[in-house]
Order: structure tokens, then C-alpha cells, then sequence
């Protein structure tokens, strides 16, 4: 049995190979290089039990070496790859899976049973052009920049991506092979391996981001604060590379927003644990920071999409001005255009921050990097966490009389602050309690992003040369109409328990 150490890259623009002996060259690293033509053929039964197992198998081709391989449940973490996998040469077109270790089945009925049932599902048929490093931070490194496709019956879908497999030495060296390749090529994370997008591909299922608003992370009642820290940020990491990969094969704003809440619960966790964090780690939130500040546009694009939407229910209505659809127009052309958000989302400083990111991860799974130096309980520093910014929000949003837009809108960052502690806590306590809490407080923030709307409209309503008083009316009453649902919510939800508090 091996294991494979890898992280895998996926890469944007031509002329890849050229540009690797660029970056291995300038920086003096000792290579070599060969090209294989590859032919993967991925089995599995027509109920997918090889994946219900999270075992991938394949027969590679090359020349006229067979090589069937499974490989087994690993683990992904921003990229890097750590599957066991097992190897063994055939001459058959058909996997055996008898030649296998027996460990890897129930017994020797379930191995017979798939055995009989194996059918190919998809191809990857790929150029592998391999650059052997050696000597690198004491390590030694294969390259392998395959470019290709995957098909199946369903279709095809191309391969173009980066792969650094650690031979031998320490994961530092793939870090540090790394580095170098971002300021030569424009790289992005590759979370799914060839075999999960042939599987999609197989099933008409593209890979899609979960999108849910301020989801929880699946922390657990008996995690340590340094394991609950941990899959914070490689949780994060992981969602978000879903949501770049997403958004370079399809930009959308939505893919956007969610990469910003992303960002936004990596950065709170830095906040929360800052007197714990040494120094240099901190630097991450300051990062973190930098890039949300780029992407600070968002929000307006939101609201101005909103607006615009020819299906929506402000288009229909906003119509009656032909100058406020100009208005909104040129608003819109303002904005970033897709070309240089993906940009930034493969730049050398955006895929640095993202391997420190990892590195931390790795430091704290490690036993390098603590947020716990005081070896507090768990549940006590989240009741701790929980509290503070309940009790920050609380005067804001406590009135004997309902509050106004301005007051609102004000608060906007209150209400997310309280709600993405929740996100890094909330699993650890009692389901029902927390969600009879924190759904008013997720209704309120849903409502003040569209008061934002209202509010942009408004603002625009008030610069045109003859406003309309039609448009005005209507959207001073649905403003009114929106300030009472809030009102509600506001009520509800102080009159909630705190689920952290609960016995």
C-alpha cells in the first residue's frame, strides 16, 4: 500500500508546461522531465457500491503497461491530497479485484459480488508532461501537469491541472514548490479529484457549492477548541474553493456573496481567538481583511441586481422610468467585470493567503499552533464568544419603539457579527434551542438586506430630473410593509433564550 501526499492545482491560461521550466529554472531547482500518454478507465457497479465505499478504481494504460488501482477513504484539506491507494500490474481489461488486499472488503462474498457486477463508467484520457524536483527544502517533488480530457457517455469535460506528489522528505517541500509555481502560473485549489468530476459527469450532476446562507460548522459537543478552530477554517477553505472553482466555470454573483461569507467566518474566528493567536498568524486576519475589502462591491451588486432583474418584481415597476433604468445601468457597468475577479481569485497573493490558511490548519492538527494556551474548556469559551456579542448587539436592537430604516441598516454588522459566532458554536449546543433563536435573527438580517435594496432605491428615486411620484409611492409603501415584518422579527427575537444559556 502507498500513500499519496499531493496537492493538486487547477490552472488557467496556455502555454503551462513552458511556464513550469520557467519557475524551476529561475529558481535553480535540479529537474528532470519526461511525457507519458495516459488512459484511465474508472469501474464501479451499476449501484455504485465502490462509492458507497469511497474506494475509486481504475485500470491505467500506458504504452503497453496495465496497471489496475483502488484507492481508499483519504482525507482533503485546501487541496492536499492524503488517499492510500494500492497498485498492481495487469494484463486484462477488467480489474481482479482478488489481487487486492483482502482487508479491504467485508469478506470474500462482497468482493465476488462487485467483481461480477464491474462495468466502466468513464474515461480520462490525459498528457502527463512530469517534472521530477529534487533537492527541494530537503524533499524531492513529481510535478505532473496533465492536460486532457474526461468523458463518458454523457459527455466531456477538459483536464487541465497541476499535481505535486511529495516522493520523499517533508509536506514543506510541496508548500515551497508551491510558492514558487503562483508567481508563474494563475493557479486555483483542486479539491475533486478526476475521479468525483467523472462521477459527476457520468451522472449529469455537475458539482455545485452548498449556497445555504451562514451555515454551521459541524463541530462536535466533544472537540477540543483547537479541533473546533481547525475545521472552522478547513471547512471554510473547503467551501470556498468549491465556490471559485464554481465561479470560473460559470460567473455568478451568488457564487460571490457566499465566497465573501466565507472569508467574513474565517476572519471572525481570528477575532475571537486574537489573544490566543501568535503574531505571524494574525497577519492572516489583516489578509483576510485586504481581500474582503476588494470584494466590498458585492453587496451593491446584490441590491443593483435586484433591481435590474428582468423577472424580478422591481423591474416590472422601476419601468415607468426610463431614465432610473439608465441610472441603474450605468451603476452596473461601474462594477468589477467577471475577466478580473478571476484574476484575483488566481493570483499569486490570493493563493498564498489560502496555503497559510492550510498550513494552520495543519500547524494546529499538529500540535504547532494552539488557540488554546489556557487549556479552557470548550463549551466555556463558546458561551463565552456567544455572549459578548449577543450582549454587543442587544442595546442596538432593544427599543420601546420601532426603529427606523437608517437604524437598521445601521445595525447590519451587528447582526452578522452575533450570527457568524453561531456559525463557529452552534453545533456544540441543543438543536431546537438554537434554532427557536437564531432564526428571528436570521430573518432580521434577511430583512435589512432588503431594506438595502429599498433603501438603494429610494436614493436613486431622489437623483432623477422629474421624479416619479408613482415609483415613490410604491416603494414607500413597501418599505413600510418591510419595517413592520421587521418590527416582528426584532420583538421575536428578543424575547428568545439564548440557546448557550440554556441548562
Amino acid at each position: 500500500m502507498d500513500t499519496e501526499i499531493e496537492l493538486k492545482f487547477l490552472v488557467q491560461g496556455e502555454n503551462v508546461a513552458d511556464n513550469i521550466r520557467q519557475c524551476l529554472t529561475h529558481h535553480n531547482f535540479t529537474f528532470k522531465e519526461e511525457e507519458k500518454t495516459l488512459k484511465n478507465t474508472y469501474f464501479d457497479t451499476p449501484d455504485l457500491k465502490l462509492r458507497q465505499l469511497d474506494y475509486g478504481l481504475r485500470i491505467r494504460t500506458y504504452s503497453t503497461f496495465q496497471e489496475q488501482t483502488i484507492k481508499t477513504r483519504g482525507q482533503v484539506v485546501s487541496g492536499l491530497h492524503s488517499r492510500p491507494e494500492y497498485n498492481v500490474e495487469i494484463s486484462g481489461s477488467v480489474p481482479e479485484l482478488a489481487l487486492f488486499p483482502e482487508q479491504l472488503w467485508q469478506d470474500a462474498s462482497q468482493c465476488q459480488l462487485i467483481q461480477e457486477q464491474l462495468t466502466p463508467l468513464f474515461d480520462t484520457h490525459f498528457v502527463r508532461q512530469v517534472f521530477t524536483v529534487e533537492n527541494i527544502a530537503g524533499g524531492s517533488i513529481e510535478l505532473a501537469y496533465d492536460s486532457g480530457s474526461i468523458s463518458s457517455n454523457n459527455g466531456n469535460e477538459k483536464i487541465n491541472e497541476i499535481e505535486l506528489e511529495l516522493l520523499s522528505g517533508a509536506r514543506e517541500s510541496l508548500f515551497l514548490l508551491a510558492e514558487k509555481l503562483f508567481e508563474f502560473l494563475p493557479l486555483r485549489v483542486g479539491n475533486v479529484s478526476k475521479a468525483a468530476r467523472g462521477y459527476a459527469l457520468f451522472h449529469r450532476r455537475p458539482i455545485e457549492p452548498d449556497l445555504t446562507p451562514l451555515s454551521l460548522i459541524a463541530v462536535k459537543p466533544s472537540d477540543t477548541l483547537d479541533s473546533v478552530f481547525s475545521k472552522a477554517i478547513s471547512e471554510s477553505l473547503a467551501q470556498l474553493h468549491g465556490l471559485i472553482n464554481a465561479y470560473t466555470q460559470r460567473p455568478r454573483l451568488i457564487y460571490l456573496v457566499k465566497m465573501t461569507e466565507m472569508l467574513a467566518i474565517m476572519r471572525h474566528g481570528f477575532w475571537m481567538f486574537e489573544q490566543a493567536l501568535p503574531a505571524q498568524v494574525l497577519v492572516l486576519r489583516e489578509q483576510l481583511s485586504a481581500f474582503m475589502q476588494q470584494f466590498s462591491w458585492v453587496d451593491k451588486a446584490t441590491y443593483l441586481n435586484e433591481l435590474t432583474n428582468k423577472t424580478g418584481n422591481f423591474r416590472r415597476k422601476i419601468e415607468y422610468s426610463e431614465q432610473l433604468i439608465e441610472q441603474l445601468d450605468l451603476e452596473q457597468q461601474a462594477l468589477p467585470e467577471a475577466d478580473s475577479v478571476i484574476q484575483i481569485l488566481h493570483s499569486q497573493s490570493f493563493n498564498q493567503l489560502l496555503l497559510e490558511l492550510l498550513k494552520l490548519v495543519l500547524a494546529i492538527e499538529n500540535n504547532g499552533v494552539t488557540v488554546n494556551p489556557k487549556n479552557e474548556k470548550t463549551f466555556d469559551v463558546a458561551r463565552a464568544c456567544l455572549d459578548v456579542h449577543f450582549q454587543n448587539l442587544i442595546p442596538a436592537m432593544a427599543s420601546q419603539t420601532p426603529l427606523p430604516v437608517e437604524q437598521y441598516l445601521e445595525r447590519h454588522k451587528l447582526v452578522v457579527r452575533s450570527l457568524l459566532t453561531g456559525c463557529w458554536f452552534g453545533n456544540l449546543f441543543d438543536k431546537a434551542a438554537r434554532l427557536e433563536f437564531r432564526n428571528p435573527w436570521l430573518d432580521i438580517k434577511q430583512g435589512i438586506s432588503e431594506l438595502e435594496v429599498l433603501w438603494l432605491l429610494h436614493q436613486q428615486l431622489l437623483t432623477l430630473d422629474t421624479p416619479e411620484q408613482k415609483l415613490l409611492k410604491w416603494q414607500s409603501t413597501k418599505l413600510s410593509k418591510l419595517l413592520v415584518a421587521l418590527e416582528s422579527s426584532r420583538l421575536n427575537a428578543l424575547e428568545q433564550q439564548p440557546y448557550w444559556l440554556a441548562d
